[in-house]
């Protein structure tokens, strides 16, 4: 039952961040009517549990702050031996009850703390690094708690529709108009090489819409296939990892005759739209070329180890993933991310059907990373210290842009944007100028600006036909109305979004006399 599931990610998420003491005391004694941090909390809604990065401490630094209960706050840092001790002094609570909640790591230790009276409060960590970083969690603990559990209405609840509304309206300030129909498109007017956008709305395509600025999870391609003609859509998918399987077996690289994907889209609740090429690409569009890369990716499983590197393409400071993430709250993230995973695992399924059996920090992060290093690493602790010895941090690292002949076991690893990227490439070629395939997130992908802005009008779509300052295109199903921002607007370039800014809530990518300047 989604009650059940909302207890069991609850769990796990206090058995990570060794808090279920601290949640104990909060609730049995009364406390915890906190002052939060607007910025960052001003509704304890959707992904409001993010903690903030507040300082990095070393022992020749005090740092003061602000918080969310005390305006005076002070911190700073003390080596004993292997230890390091860690002070806040916490004066002026806005009033007395209020309290704030702190993730407070070092290299080797985590803990969660709560402070509800002002003076000085010390905590003792082991650390290789003579440092500690100091995070805060914006909306307190209960809040947090809040924020939480709305954020898996996203992924698990009654109306998943309702709630994904609400979150790209409070998140995106994108107000979703009804659709509700089918628009049957004759086939002979669909051409090799255009494009099918999709939105689920799943809790995990609103996540990516969220984290790249676009408002579409998963990007399809339509090629025909000749003697005899036959129209396929060829994408990279993979069953929902989060929630309720709505696309059916197989997986990975595949092909669905159109007319059968379309009776899937809309049994799945897809909200999907497709983008014609512009007259110039469609007539030079080399089906034999996309046929024979298809050829040699069929099957390969869908392409988590390049998921995340899509899209992380800055470091000083790192302006990819929503705010409040920054470097330190990513590099938090990242090491713990397996013990979270395993929880989750334990607590949800049996050990042979475990609820994340394709996701872990080693696939998303660690591959990916070994392959820019250099190295062989199976863990974050072997990362950190090739990172170390190289003079980088993580968010360097992770910022060097995917190759697109890189191989993970021996094998290409494709998303479902990118797999679109490299067949549009491979069938195009000179065409178009080069990038690489693998910074392409599903956004990129819809912003270039290769799309015929007046192929479809009233008359060829009259139901789903959406404008835009930049052309047109046709809805082919949904319950909302897929309007995509920025749309045909971006001119391809050599290594177009390899090193490209997009972070919300504002998304700044480049200055608009300047569009290629990532």
């Amino acid at each position: 039952s989604t009650q059940s599931t909302w207890g069991h990610l609850l769990s796990v998420y206090f058995f990570s961040m060794n808090f279920i003491w601290c949640l104990l005391i909060f609730c049995f004694f009364g406390f915890g009517i906190s002052n939060p941090a607007k910025t960052w909390c001003p509704n304890k809604s959707f992904y409001e549990f993010i903690p903030v990065t507040l300082a990095t401490l070393t022992p020749s630094t005090t740092i003061g702050f602000e918080s969310g209960c005390f305006t005076q706050n002070t911190a700073s840092l003390e080596v004993q031996g292997e230890y390091v001790v860690v002070t806040i002094d916490a004066q002026k609570p806005v009033d007395l009850l209020c309290s704030d909640a702190y993730v407070i790591s070092s290299d080797q230790e985590l803990q969660l703390q709560e402070i509800f009276v002002h003076g000085n409060h010390t905590y003792k960590f082991k650390s290789n690094l003579q440092e500690a970083r100091i995070f805060l969690l914006p909306c307190g603990l209960l809040g947090t708690v809040t924020s939480l559990l709305k954020t898996i209405e996203l992924f698990d609840s009654s109306d998943l529709n309702k709630a994904n509304q609400e979150f790209f309206k409070e998140k995106m300030e994108w107000d979703m108009k009804n659709f509700s129909t089918i628009q049957e498109v004759d086939p002979s007017l669909i051409k090799s090489g255009d494009q099918i956008h999709i939105l689920s709305m799943d809790g995990l395509d609103p996540m990516i819409a969220w984290g790249t600025g676009g408002r579409t999870g998963h990007t399809a391609i339509a090629v025909w296939e000749r003697n005899p003609d036959q129209l396929y859509v060829m994408e990279s998918t993979d069953k929902n990892p989060f929630g309720k399987v709505y696309w059916p077996p197989p997986y990975g690289v595949i092909r669905t005759p159109y007319l059968q994907w379309i009776q899937q889209a809309e049994k799945a609740g897809y909200n999907a739209v497709l983008l014609p090429l512009k007259p110039e690409l469609r007539n030079t569009f080399n089906e034999e070329a996309a046929w024979a890369f298809f050829g040699q990716v069929v099957g390969l499983p869908y392409g988590y180890q390049n998921f995340l590197f899509s899209v992380l393409d800055t470091h000083g400071p790192m302006r990819n993933l929503p705010k409040p993430i920054d470097a330190p709250v990513f590099e938090l993230f990242m090491n713990q991310f397996d013990d979270l995973v395993r929880e989750i695992n334990k607590l949800t399924h049996n050990a042979t059907k475990p609820f994340f059996d394709k996701i872990s920090v080693q696939v998303m992060i660690i591959e990916g990373l070994n392959q820019r290093l250099g190295s062989n690493c199976q863990d974050m602790p072997c990362v950190n210290k090739i990172l170390k010895t190289k003079n980088l941090t993580l968010a360097q690292a992770t910022a060097l842009p995917e190759q697109d002949e890189w191989l993970y076991g021996g094998n290409r690893s494709m998303v479902c944007s990118v797999f679109v990227a490299e067949v549009t490439r491979h069938a195009l070629g000179s065409q178009i100028p080069n990038f690489q395939a693998t910074e392409q997130t599903p956004k990129d992908v819809y912003q270039m600006a290769m799309f015929d802005p007046q192929y479809f009008n009233a008359n060829n779509c009259p139901i789903g036909l959406i404008t835009s300052p930049s052309g047109s295109y046709c809805q082919l199903v949904g319950k909302y109305k897929l309007e995509l921002n920025d749309f045909n607007t971006i001119p391809i370039y050599n290594n177009m979004n390899n090193n490209c800014p997009a972070q919300w809530p504002d998304y700044f990518r480049c200055p608009q006399d300047n569009p290629k300047c990532c």
